[in-house]
């Protein structure tokens, strides 16, 4: 008999980047504990965090470095490796972990 796949939760770009907007402005949002606490986990799996302290909901500094440290690794150039979620490297994020889908 052949196992039940379970489909994995989306996780939305767009509601990722006003996260981490907010964050970035000063503000403690956590409009999107949900999303935020996926990436965080995908990120701590592959190495691009140390500890799940940074898992309180909100886009920081921890996860917004850790976000940062991926861009990198895909080639991203220094630039634009800014921390802030993009298309590409959500895709990779979750196509390399299977936590989750992306979503726009």
């Amino acid at each position: 008999m052949k196992e039940k796949e379970t489909a994995q939760p989306p996780v939305s770009l767009a509601r990722l980047v006003k996260a981490a907007d907010a964050d970035q402005a000063g503000g403690k949002d956590r409009s999107y504990p949900d999303g935020v606490h996926l990436v965080c986990k995908a990120l701590l799996e592959l190495g691009f965090v140390t500890s799940q302290h940074d898992d309180d909901g909100r886009f920081g500094a921890g996860l917004l470095v850790g976000y940062a440290a991926l861009q990198r690794s895909l080639d991203t150039p220094a630039h634009e490796a800014t921390g802030v979620p993009d298309k590409d490297s959500l895709k990779h994020l979750a196509d390399t972990t299977h936590l989750f889908t992306a979503a726009r």
